[in-house]
């Protein structure tokens, strides 16, 4: 896969997965998609995510974990691809580092 198609690809995951997200995860929570990054040619992605309030990440991750399943099934209908890659989704440490660093200033 080009590096560019990649580029867009990953865009477009990461506003499909922003908008599932938003839609199906419970109102305690506020999870943002931050970037997606498309890997090995096309065949797998990461999602970075972070959870708000940070107390509550525990229980974010649980709801993601969750939600990996619909996630990826709702990807497959909204990608006009024959194979959308396997994706992971990962807690955005460099956001949480950025967000830490701006709090102590």
């Amino acid at each position: 896969m080009r590096p560019g198609r990649e580029q867009r690809l990953g865009s477009l995951m990461r506003r499909l997965a922003a908008q599932f997200l938003n839609r199906e995860v419970a109102d305690k929570l506020i999870i943002t998609v931050n970037r997606a990054e498309v890997i090995d040619r096309g065949q797998r992605a990461k999602i970075y995510v972070t959870v708000f309030p940070d107390e509550a990440e525990r229980a974010g991750w649980r709801e993601l974990k969750r939600l990996r399943w619909p996630l990826q099934q709702f990807l497959q209908k909204q990608i006009p691809l024959k194979r959308v890659p396997f994706f992971s989704l990962v807690i955005d440490e460099e956001e949480k580092l950025r967000r830490n660093r701006a709090v102590e200033l």
